[in-house]
């Protein structure tokens, strides 16, 4: 299977900025206000918003202050934070030994003012192995996958997190010492448009 980079992190970064900049402008022009609104006020108070929602969001999901705790460094995030395209999500993905992504996502709910969880789902992980990256022309990248693919919910995610991220109490045996080529360089550009 392959499947390209602009995914995860990157799209829901990607796909925020144009809902946002969609929702500004429409909300502009719906009003009659265009000349008055203020879209770039607008949208730094989206942000702020956006970033005391994650703060909230990490520190009040259980299995997202879990994640943090067993994979500091996680990129973190929402997608669909404004609500306007779908059910807005809390992610949370870290990589591991170069090889694998590892991806917590739960649906939530906010306040009103979209700063705080007010309510959350269960969570569903997966675990994904890169079995080849190929950049192209462009400065993009296709993914070839792995073999291991996997997906689990909050019970298998409580068995991982009491042994301290140790799969094998999953059955599942990483491989540790084998890299796979330009997959640092590939999470460093995730790592850079997730912030």
């Amino acid at each position: 299977m392959i499947r390209q980079v602009l995914r995860g992190p990157a799209l829901a970064s990607w796909q925020c900025k144009l809902l946002l900049f969609s929702f500004a402008a429409g909300n502009a022009a719906a009003c009659g206000r265009q000349q008055s609104w203020d879209l770039q006020a607008s949208l730094n108070e989206v942000g702020v918003n956006y970033g005391n929602a994650l703060e909230h969001a990490l520190t009040t999901v259980p299995w997202a202050r879990q994640f943090q705790e067993l994979f500091p460094g996680a990129l973190n995030g929402f997608t669909y934070y404004t609500g306007t395209s779908g059910d807005p999500r809390l992610y949370c993905q870290t990589a591991l030994y170069d090889r694998y992504e590892f991806k917590m996502e739960v649906k939530i709910r906010f306040d009103k003012s979209r700063r705080k969880v007010e309510g959350y789902g269960e969570p569903t992980f997966h675990l994904s192995e890169l079995g080849r990256i190929t950049h192209t022309e462009g400065g993009g990248s296709y993914i070839e996958m792995g073999e291991l693919q996997r997906d689990f919910g909050p019970q298998e995610w409580q068995r991982l997190y009491v042994a301290r991220g140790d799969f094998s109490v999953l059955g599942i045996e990483l491989v540790k010492n084998r890299p796979v080529p330009n997959f640092r360089e590939r999470w460093e550009a995730e790592r850079q448009k997730n912030d």
